[in-house]
């Protein structure tokens, strides 16, 4: 049985996929979409399309054609559940290593914690 979005329509057009995804978010002051549905446990928005479930921040870089290099798409937000493209870049897993190892080591020395 195909996906349906609220009234029962099935989700068969990137269009109404993006249109549902729209529909479906909160916009916050520093301007991520927050996916308001169903969430996977590590705190990622998901959203079934076809015959399985998408991570919507992955969904939505392939929608709105995310530019970048590599097979993952990252946050510069770091906000799990956003899935704003101005957000999103593709990098590899090595950049998204070094990146949350830049941003921890920040962290830290804005708690006082490293000099």
């Amino acid at each position: 049985m195909p996906r349906t979005q609220g009234g029962g329509t099935p989700l068969k057009t990137p269009e109404q996929m993006r249109a549902h995804l729209l529909a479906n978010r909160t916009v916050t002051e520093d301007g991520c979409w927050l996916w308001n549905r169903s969430l996977h446990d590590r705190g990622y928005g998901q959203v079934g399309w076809g015959p399985r479930l998408h991570f919507v921040h992955r969904l939505a870089a392939d929608l709105w054609e995310v530019p970048g290099e590599g097979p993952m798409v990252l946050h510069t937000c770091d906000v799990r559940r956003c899935f704003n493209p101005d957000h999103l870049y593709r990098g590899t897993g090595k950049q998204n290593a070094a990146d949350r190892e830049a941003r921890n080591a920040w962290c830290l020395r804005r708690r006082g914690a490293v000099a």
